[in-house]
Parts: C-alpha cells; sequence; structure tokens
C-alpha cells in the first residue's frame, strides 16, 4: 500500500504521466536512450535540459541511485541558472526517492531545501509548497509507523 502511494505521488507531481504503453510507443530504455540523446543536443536550453534530466530519473524510479544519478545533475544545473521553482522541483523528486528508500530523515531534509527556496507570496511556487509539505507530512507519517512498528523476531 505504501507503495502504490509514493508511486502514485511520484507521477502526480511529475511534469508527466507515464501511461500504459502501446505497441507504437517506445519501451523505458528505448525513451531513456532518445532522452539520452536529446541531452546531447546544443540547441536545447538549460531549462529544458533539466526537464530531460527529470524525465530520465523518473523512467529509471525502479532504479533509485540511477534516479539520484540524474536528478543532482539536474540540481546543479538548476541552481546554477538560479531556477527556484526547478530547484524546488528537483528537491521534491530527491525526496521522493529516499520517501521510496524509507529514509525519513533525508526526504525531510530536501523538502525542508525544496521550501526553503519557494516564496509563499508567489503563486506560481504554491503548487510545489502544497507537495513539498505533503511529502514532509507522509514522511513524518510513515516515520512514526516504523517506529511504532514491533521488531519481528526471526527464529
Amino acid at each position: 500500500m505504501r507503495y502504490f502511494l509514493l508511486f502514485s505521488l511520484f507521477f502526480l507531481i511529475s511534469p508527466f504521466t507515464l501511461w500504459s504503453q502501446d505497441i507504437d510507443e517506445p519501451t523505458t530504455q528505448e525513451s531513456i536512450d532518445n532522452l539520452k540523446m536529446e541531452l546531447k543536443s546544443i540547441s536545447i536550453t538549460e531549462q529544458e535540459r533539466i526537464e530531460k534530466l527529470h524525465q530520465i530519473g523518473q523512467l529509471y524510479f525502479d532504479q533509485p541511485d540511477s534516479t539520484a544519478y540524474y536528478l543532482n545533475t539536474a540540481l546543479e544545473l538548476s541552481k546554477a541558472i538560479s531556477d527556484s521553482v526547478l530547484i524546488s522541483d528537483t528537491y521534491i523528486n530527491l525526496s521522493l526517492v529516499d520517501l521510496f528508500k524509507d529514509n525519513y530523515d533525508n526526504t525531510v531534509k530536501y523538502t525542508d531545501s525544496a521550501i526553503q527556496f519557494l516564496n509563499k507570496r508567489n503563486r506560481k511556487h504554491f503548487l510545489n509548497l502544497g507537495i513539498a509539505s505533503t511529502v514532509q507530512g507522509i514522511a513524518y507519517n510513515l516515520s512514526l509507523i516504523h517506529i511504532s512498528e514491533p521488531t519481528r523476531r526471526t527464529p
């Protein structure tokens, strides 16, 4: 149930969603390869490059280390162009990776970082503020559930 919520939340906040694939649609690996080729293009903007890194990270979501690699690259680029929305998007996505890995402390740190880059008076930031707060609440609740679960002994 918890993983269903995590995956649902991840794809809800993504700039795109992955729907069931038809025969004509590329496989996940083909999509990743296509995005990597597009990253090599000199004609894309830094913002487009960051968005493509996000997409690659999302396609690798079942491989948290690969996801984190592409998202950290996106974070560096986002900071270089000082785009607070892209920075917070990246921190939120990184928080979801750690939430998936049951690393609730890092999840909270990433959501705190996302919120730090947002202005509560800027309407463009409202969505990310809500998402970061929601992810943070989920992390707190899951950490409480994790703490209150009795330790199981193996016979």
